[in-house]
């Protein structure tokens, strides 16, 4: 049944219709009740709940004792005239035989009604909706039959036509305003749509800008700290350094869990596609948190039923799901184990339902605690905030990535005895997954300042400390490092020199480094130059707009100087002379 447009803008058309004085129905385009008034009901002897929704003819057929009833099918006809011709149309004075309720005896009850159809158009010019007034003439053709005298029955006629003329002309005007009403409400939606549209449009752009603001002066400080470790310190000096990195990480942590709900929460969040072994998804999860594991003298377990079994889906995204739960644990465990388990819950032709579990031996919740746990930005209580620090947002994260990937999240726990909480996610059946890399058996910095001595390096950064940080690192294994403040610098250094890798940060006056990067490429003989951008826009989106302005490869600020090594000795080994 078509109901939309009965309730707008604080106003109820439908309570409107059923409280007219006259006999209305309101017909939908497909000839179904959607309205009746309860003159109309009342009159026609009907429930208003037994006929809504009903075809027309199906509540008032044509009348099975008067094979010569035509008044039915002259009012279908009427009604195909208006739904083709969206006019209104003026019936002559009908017969109806209306059915008595049984409670009543059953039966037929003749009645005589001058009926009028009334189009309302929606923004289209199509009919949406058909408005059947009916005017009981009844009393006055029986008194006409009677023989009752002329000049009565002609000043009853003319007063008739007279206030049916008044009402059709009123009825006009509310149909007209109602249906001014309804574009006016249309209306409204388009432009309430244009605003969400755009404060989409604003906020993601907040977050990008926000991501920048705050990951700049991080890297500023973590990059000056590496270097000052690699410096000649006394045992003081080494402990201080150590709490300003520890500080310093944990900033940078409780930032990336803020600024990533904010990503899910604006819908900024595109899952990869990749095959992988689940053997190797867990392995690598328990890489990035192992060394928390064993600093707190935790036994570290694994229960996986189908390690060779290959995935397809974002590895990243589960990893990261993972080690949230596993981190949990580990804050609120001080003695005992940790356990990762996994298995397939489900399976389909094309994929499978992955159910993951990390379990542990700590402090336990109640069952109230349990029911806010996934709740953003909550803890077990105030409490656990003072003695364990973080967001609050590590298990919504999971959540929310969970969902992402068509499952959900639940926890089981008992106060004293640990707790287990558990994801699940639909997964794609992987066809060949990429072998994992095998461990480098030398770091990275050694091999570039052995190999590499004097291989050419332009950073390319508008932020002075960011390119004394890069620039001091590079130099210590050896590298030749040069400096641009923009991109137009960097075009014209690149024009005058031959470069072995360009490090590009993103945003930069003057000329960004997307910019920068596609007119570098334009440049003869500039087409296979390595450009790594090296940028505080941290989101997917930032890394594909990246590759595909021409960028080589993608580092995130702030940086881990190892994943800075790492990524110059794989694409200074691709360079030729």
């Amino acid at each position: 049944m078509m109901t939309e447009g009965f309730n707008k803008d604080g106003i109820d058309y439908r309570a409107i219709v059923d409280g007219l004085p006259g006999l209305f129905l309101i017909l939908d385009d497909q000839l179904n009740i959607v309205a009746v008034s309860d003159a109309y009901a009342r009159a026609t002897m009907t429930r208003r709940e037994e006929i809504l929704g009903k075809s027309m003819f199906e509540v008032f057929p044509d009348n099975p004792e008067d094979p010569h009833a035509d008044g039915v099918r002259n009012l279908h006809a009427s009604l195909q005239r208006v739904l083709i011709s969206a006019l209104p149309d003026t019936m002559a004075v009908q017969k109806y035989d209306v059915r008595r309720p049984e409670q009543e005896g059953g039966g037929f009850e003749e009645r005589y009604w001058t009926p009028i159809n009334s189009p309302v158009l929606g923004e289209d010019g199509r009919v949406r909706y058909i408005i059947h007034r009916a005017e009981d003439v009844t009393e006055f053709i029986h008194l006409k039959q009677k023989g009752l005298e002329q000049d009565r029955c002609n000043e009853d006629l003319s007063g008739q036509a007279a206030r049916m003329e008044a009402e059709i002309f009123e009825r006009t005007r509310e149909v007209a305003a109602a249906s001014a009403s309804l574009k006016t409400a249309n209306q409204a939606l388009a432009e309430a749509k244009i605003r969400a549209e755009a404060a989409s449009i604003a906020k993601s752009a907040f977050l990008a800008t926000m991501s920048h603001e705050i990951r700049t002066p991080m890297n500023g400080v973590l990059g000056m700290a590496s270097l000052l470790r690699r410096t000649q310190l006394d045992k003081r000096q080494q402990e201080y350094l150590e709490k300003i990195q520890i500080s310093g990480q944990h900033l940078l942590a409780i930032i990336n869990d803020i600024l990533e709900f904010s990503k899910i929460e604006a819908g900024k969040i595109e899952l990869a596609t990749e095959d992988f072994l689940l053997a190797d998804l867990v392995r690598d999860t328990w890489i990035l948190i192992g060394e928390r594991v064993k600093a707190k003298g935790l036994e570290q377990k694994t229960i996986c039923d189908y390690p060779g079994l290959i995935l397809r889906g974002d590895k990243t995204r589960l990893a990261q799901a993972l080690v949230n739960f596993l981190s949990n644990a580990i804050k609120f465990t001080d003695a005992g184990s940790v356990t990762l388990s996994c298995r397939v819950e489900e399976e389909k032709a094309t994929g499978y339902l992955m159910h993951f579990e990390v379990t542990d031996t700590g402090i336990g919740m109640t069952d109230e605690q349990q029911q806010r746990i996934f709740d953003a930005f909550e803890q077990a209580d105030s409490s656990t905030s003072r003695k364990y620090q973080g967001t609050g947002l590590g298990l919504a994260i999971t959540q929310r990535l969970a969902q992402l990937m068509g499952g959900g999240t639940g926890v089981r726990s008992t106060p004293g005895r640990g707790s287990t909480f558990w994801f699940t996610c639909r997964l794609g059946k992987g066809q060949e997954a990429r072998p994992a890399l095998a461990p480098v058996a030398e770091a990275a910095e050694m091999i570039l300042a052995r190999d590499y001595l004097g291989r050419k390096v332009l950073v390319v950064d508008d932020e002075p400390i960011n390119r004394e940080v890069v620039g001091y690192m590079l130099e210590d294994v050896g590298l030749a490092v040069e400096m641009a403040e923009d991109g137009t610098e960097a075009l014209s250094r690149v024009r005058q020199a031959d470069y072995d890798i360009v490090l590009m940060d993103m945003q930069m006056p003057e000329l960004d480094g997307l910019g920068a990067t596609r007119e570098l490429r334009a440049m003869p003989g500039r087409e296979r130059l390595v450009i790594i951008a090296m940028t505080a826009n941290a989101f997917d989106d930032d890394r594909i707009r990246c590759l595909t302005a021409g960028m080589n490869d993608f580092i995130a600020k702030p940086f881990k100087p190892e994943i800075v090594f790492e990524k110059l000795l794989h694409w200074l080994g691709t360079v030729t002379h």
